[in-house]
């Protein structure tokens, strides 16, 4: 079975090496989505829909916060927010 993760990350150094941990550690497991800003985030989790997400609290845009929010309402999808 393939995993859809989406990883939300205003950091491009911190993105990338945790999309590429995934990508490479678990491939074959995880079908990786990325953001680097609120914004893009939000039109991403209302439309797709995600096993995983990991949410950076403090990004333009939305917050990690605001983003887990509004998952919540469309889906049970576990968040970590760091």
């Amino acid at each position: 079975m393939l995993y859809r993760l989406l990883i939300v990350e205003d950091s491009p150094e911190l993105l990338e090496i945790m999309s590429n941990f995934f990508c490479e550690e678990g491939s074959g497991l995880w079908t990786v989505d990325i953001a680097n800003n609120g914004n893009d985030a939000m039109t991403k989790v209302t439309g797709e829909t995600y096993d995983l997400m990991i949410l950076d609290i403090m990004l333009p845009g939305a917050s990690g916060f605001d983003i887990c929010k509004a998952s919540r309402s469309i889906s049970d999808c576990p968040k970590l927010p760091y």
